[in-house]
């Protein structure tokens, strides 16, 4: 089982889709989103959110004032270091 991080950046749809993928493997997943989440998406951005909240992944923003556990920017540095993976969207 892999340790994989997702960065939520500019592709915010793909990341957040791509993230709900990667655990039909039973990998361990968590998101961090280091942008203001964009209101409309041409995407389906909630329900993707819907479907991270159901599956219980660990989500994490260096963006105060969303609804997911805030983390400094020093501190998501030195997370990324405990990942497999870290996948950049």
């Amino acid at each position: 089982m892999a340790k994989i991080a997702v960065i939520v950046r500019d592709r915010q749809n793909e990341a957040l889709r791509m993230s709900i993928g990667l655990t039909v493997l039973n990998d361990t997943v968590d998101i961090f989103i280091t942008e203001k989440l964009k209101k409309k998406n041409k995407g389906n951005s909630e329900t993707h959110l819907e479907a991270i909240r159901d599956l219980k992944l660990k989500v994490y923003s260096t963006v105060s004032g969303l609804e997911f556990e805030y983390m400094s920017p020093e501190r998501l540095a030195d997370k990324l270091l405990e990942y497999d993976k870290v996948l950049p969207y």
